[in-house]
């Protein structure tokens, strides 16, 4: 039994480093998306304000 409880206790722990692992580049898609966006905008704006500067 003690076999068992020490291959439980690992499984535990590869469960919890999967999850981490997993959840690490979650978080990093939620902060960088709106980033990205956010860029994306203040450039199509800044070509906007060139265009109608040029006309």
């Amino acid at each position: 039994m003690d076999a068992e409880k020490q291959r439980v206790a690992v499984y535990r722990c590869l469960i919890y480093a999967a999850i981490g692992y997993s959840v690490i580049p979650l978080l990093s898609i939620c902060v960088n998306i709106p980033m990205v966006y956010n860029y994306i905008h203040y450039v199509k704006n800044m070509t906007d304000n060139d265009i109608k500067y040029c006309k």
